[in-house]
């Protein structure tokens, strides 16, 4: 058995105290988890993608978990873009995120040593600038490219995961197309993970994906829980999902 650790929406340069709440989440991963745990961030590493915002998440985040962990990420749409609405692109921006997480090109593959599991990242950030405010894209040719990777490993636990919530109707964040993303993994029996709305949602049989989980900002303490910060965990056994909970601690 391996733990799947899904953080997302880590806004580093938000604020001081996100940046703290950072540092003690990767802190408290680093102490808890085994070396075989792999850690998912599913988008906006960073609140602007900036050269100093992509300096301190890669310092504080990203290095300290990879000297332990497989890290695995994607972009959201801070990540490629310069304003706090994660709405403007900026050219240098997807290419900061780039050279920082060395991730991609997208749709990208995991396979996870031992075990039959495949991790499958996509692009969702919209790197084309093609919708308005914070929506996200995902065009056919990730489409057709996800389909092909799926078929390749038939018989394995495929987890899908991106940045923007597929199906939440929520006014200028909708992802574009989310149908034909979702009727692919649906087809197959895949799962998918995601974050973008901030909300931390676990969803059974909708749209015809046997599972799918949405990740709250993980650097914001939720408001009733006493101040605790709060992520998901996956345990996984054998290509099946066996357990899924939440990992909550004080900073």
């Amino acid at each position: 058995m391996f733990r799947l650790v899904h953080i997302s929406d880590i806004h580093i340069g938000e604020s001081a105290t996100t940046d703290a709440n950072a540092v003690a989440l990767v802190e408290h991963i680093i102490e808890n988890f085994p070396a075989d745990t792999v850690i998912v961030i599913t988008g906006d590493l960073v609140n602007y993608g900036t050269a100093d915002g992509y300096e301190k998440f890669r310092s504080t985040v990203l290095l300290p978990l990879r000297r332990k962990f497989t890290v695995l990420t994607c972009p959201g749409n801070h990540d490629y873009c310069t304003n706090w609405l994660g709405s403007r692109l900026s050219e240098e921006s997807v290419e900061r995120y780039r050279e920082c997480t060395d991730d991609g090109p997208f749709p990208q593959v995991h396979a996870v040593e031992g075990e039959d599991t495949v991790l499958i990242g996509m692009d969702s950030a919209d790197p084309a600038d093609k919708v308005w405010f914070a929506g996200g894209l995902i065009e056919g040719w990730q489409v057709g490219r996800l389909k092909n990777i799926l078929a390749d490993h038939a018989g394995k636990l495929r987890i899908v995961y991106f940045h923007h919530h597929p199906f939440a109707l929520r006014l200028m964040m909708w992802m574009w197309g989310s149908s034909a993303l979702l009727e692919a993994i649906a087809s197959c029996g895949a799962i998918a993970i995601f974050g973008h709305r901030h909300w931390s949602q676990v969803f059974r049989d909708t749209k015809g994906v046997s599972l799918m989980l949405a990740s709250r900002k993980s650097t914001k303490p939720r408001w009733f829980s006493g101040g605790k910060l709060s992520f998901r965990v996956l345990e996984i056994e054998g290509g099946s999902v066996v357990r899924v909970y939440a990992e909550e601690f004080k900073p």
